[in-house]
This record gives structure tokens, C-alpha cells and sequence, in this order.
């Protein structure tokens, strides 16, 4: 288990952030050219507010350790993050959740 330069929340998101890191500490001697993490359970028919604060914050913490990390470890410009979704989301129905939708954003930094 390799010593990383930042702590990592325990979540299991940023269990998974903390193991991508770890991949690419190891650098030429793995040569990984891609890394994929899946954070689920933003399919929220209802009661989204509580369970959208819960993921995000979830999700603000892992990517913001991560990218402590890559620039602790001078390998920030070597990363190319994407964010994206299978499917988005449509305004608050009346269970106070949302419901498929058709158009989704994409961050990449």
C-alpha cells in the first residue's frame, strides 16, 4: 500500500481517487494511460436535495484530495480529469426528486 503526499477522505469514492493515485505514483513502471471511477446513486426520484448534498460533498472531497495529490507529486499537468453522466436529470418533480432527461454536461479539467 503505497504512502500518498495527501489524505484521502474514507469514503469509498475516495478510496477509489487514493487507488488511481497510487497508479500513477507508480509512473513508467505501470504506464497507465487511463483511469476510470464511478461514483452511482444519483438516480434520485425523490428526496433528491438530501441524497444530491450527500454525493456531491462525497465528490467535492475525493476530486479536491486528488488533485492536492497530482500537484503534491508534480503530476497535475499529466492529468486530464473528465466528468460526465450517463443521463441527466429533469427540474424537481412534485416528490421533490427529478426524472430522466436528455442533455447532459460534461467538465473536463
Amino acid at each position: 500500500n503505497m504512502a500518498l503526499p495527501v489524505a484521502f477522505p474514507n469514503t469509498g469514492l475516495g478510496n477509489r481517487f487514493a487507488d488511481a493515485a497510487r497508479l500513477i505514483a507508480a509512473g513508467p513502471a505501470l504506464n497507465v494511460k487511463f483511469i476510470y471511477i464511478e461514483q452511482g446513486g444519483y438516480d434520485t426520484h425523490s428526496g433528491e436535495r438530501t441524497r444530491l448534498t450527500q454525493l456531491l460533498t462525497e465528490f467535492n472531497g475525493a476530486i479536491g484530495a486528488f488533485i492536492n495529490c497530482m500537484k503534491a507529486m508534480n503530476r497535475w499537468n499529466d492529468v486530464v480529469v473528465a466528468n460526465m453522466s450517463e443521463f441527466t436529470r429533469t427540474m424537481e418533480n412534485s416528490s421533490q426528486g427529478t426524472d430522466h432527461g436528455l442533455a447532459g454536461p460534461m467538465l473536463v479539467t
